[in-house]
């Protein structure tokens, strides 16, 4: 067994070994660049215990605090920032303030289509269904608005149910305080769709009342 081992080490060309070896490096660097770049950075503050926010979250931050610096339509850099975040992880929240600057720059459509990508990631955001709704009954589509207030509403009522605080005595308190304020925050959300499911229906007449 160990002379056969020792065959097959010998057959390797140790050369053709370190050429695959470094192959395999390029091709990781060029696919991984900007996460293993991020990685290097963090790197010396991750060894003294503290950690640089991920780059695809830092540019999005810097892309928000952006939009809320200026009024009216937004300047190109939050796109750029947008954009380059969404290369990293495009499933990101990046995508509904790509929706927000496309929205504020007179894009309805782009918005609308980055509103719904982010919805179908992360239905846990109230204010893409707004503005979704808008932009679709400013198109002439009021039954879609519609739906995608109740699909929102329908959303945020089970998330509130899943947040009701235990009942159970033995549940540890901090736990319970968490439970009533997300679950007051899950209320709002519901009650502000609810609101404009019924300014949308009031305009509709014959629409099915809101619930």
């Amino acid at each position: 067994m160990c002379m056969a081992a020792n065959r097959f080490w010998h057959r390797i060309d140790l050369a053709t070994l370190a050429v695959a070896v470094w192959a395999a490096v390029v091709l990781l660097g060029i696919f991984w660049w900007r996460p293993l770049a991020w990685s290097a950075r963090a790197l010396p503050g991750y060894l003294a215990g503290e950690l640089d926010r991920p780059e695809e979250l830092a540019l999005a931050d810097e892309a928000e605090e952006l939009l809320a610096e200026v009024e009216g339509p937004p300047p190109a850099r939050v796109r750029a920032l947008l954009e380059r975040s969404l290369s990293i992880d495009p499933l990101s929240r990046a995508r509904f303030l790509l929706g927000e600057y496309h929205f504020r720059a007179g894009d309805p459509a782009r918005a609308a289509a980055c509103y719904q990508e982010f919805l179908a990631v992360d239905p846990n955001e109230v204010t893409p269904y707004l503005r979704l709704a808008a932009i679709l009954e400013a198109q002439g589509r009021p039954t879609e608005a519609e739906a995608v207030l109740r699909r929102g509403i329908a959303w945020f009522a089970r998330a509130r149910e899943d947040w009701r605080p235990w009942p159970d005595p033995s549940a540890p308190a901090a736990a319970k305080v968490k439970a009533v304020q997300v679950g007051r925050g899950l209320a709002v959300s519901h009650d502000l769709l609810t609101n404009e499911l019924a300014r949308l229906l009031a305009r509709r007449p014959s629409a099915t009342p809101a619930r």
